[in-house]
């Protein structure tokens, strides 16, 4: 038992047949700053009974339920554990090697407590360009998404995504089949995804690393997909919309919402007959167009241009 297994207990989304809520970010990490002033690891919390929480802790009621109902799904989830790592998928939590690094510098206390992951973690640390857009992207975007995909990777970059139909799929693809390396942050049916042909083989030869904040027998959950939007943007030097409506959906609610933290620097496609790129640029975002060279650190919004006097 260490803390990692801890963090799964208690915030892992595992066992949840009881009907317990797990322990969100910042819930989870006001009780490890509690259990630290009390000389205590998260994985002790796993022991103590009721009256345990009430002496050590102060901790009575409804968040003591909450403790003690997810403490007695310790064998079940430990032994899922095991049968994740018997398919090549692991746990990491926040303070440990595996986990990224710049998830912490840029999220802080609202980064994901736990974090399901195969590939090779050490990758998460190098450079990488974000791409996100629709599902329901034309053939147009998606040329326009695999010439970007191309310029970053000429300023070497690689690619972090959601994996989704659409835009995110085409650019991890264009990605791989350059000889890049991907991060993606999957939504659910993460054991689905690494049976993928291209998927599986990048894992091998260490060019991916998927990232999924839900277990991985878990199905597609529309909250965790648009909380999952900032972990691309916190972990990538610059993102790319490709295309988004217009007030609605996940990539405008993702842009929108970085460009209200300033994660990472917003750079949008500019096409006249895309409402929701348009109106991102005019909130903030970088315009590119076919001129764009792939660095999206270095890059910067064009000066308005100077209107001269008459006189």
């Amino acid at each position: 038992m260490n803390n990692v297994t801890a963090a799964a207990i208690f915030c892992g989304r595992l066992c949840r047949d009881n009907g317990e809520r797990p322990f969100g970010a910042k819930e989870w990490r006001s009780l490890c700053a509690e259990l630290k002033e009390r000389n205590t690891q998260p994985y002790e919390l796993a022991d103590f009974t009721r009256a345990d929480l009430k002496e050590k802790l102060g901790i009575t009621g409804e968040v003591a339920d909450r403790i003690l109902s997810l403490s007695s799904t310790r064998e079940r989830v430990i032994d899922l554990l095991a049968d994740f790592e018997a398919k090549g998928i692991f746990v990491t939590s926040d303070g440990e090697a595996t986990y990224p690094e710049r998830l912490i510098e840029k999220l802080g206390a609202s980064c994901p407590p736990v974090l399901y992951y195969s590939g090779s973690p050490e990758i998460a640390a190098e450079r990488y360009a974000g791409f996100v857009g629709s599902r329901n992207a034309e053939k147009d975007d998606l040329e326009y998404a695999r010439f970007a995909v191309a310029r970053c990777m000429e300023k070497g970059y690689g690619v972090v995504s959601g994996g989704a139909r659409g835009v995110d799929s085409a650019c991890e693809e264009s990605c791989l089949q350059n000889g890049g390396k991907i991060v993606s942050f999957t939504v659910g049916n993460m054991n689905k995804r690494l049976k993928e042909s291209a998927v599986s083989k990048a894992l091998v030869s260490g060019r991916a690393l998927i990232f999924s904040i839900a277990p991985p027998d878990e199905g597609f959950n529309l909250g965790i997909a648009m909380m999952r939007n900032r972990y691309i943007y916190a972990l990538s030097r610059g993102t790319v919309v490709v295309r988004s409506d217009y007030n609605k959906g996940g990539t405008w609610a993702g842009a929108t919402d970085n460009l209200k933290n300033g994660w990472c620097k917003l750079l949008c496609r500019k096409k006249s007959s895309l409402a929701g790129n348009e109106a991102l640029i005019e909130k903030g975002a970088v315009p590119i167009d076919h001129t764009f060279d792939g660095e999206v650190e270095a890059i910067e919004r064009p000066e308005p241009p100077v209107q001269l006097s008459l006189f």
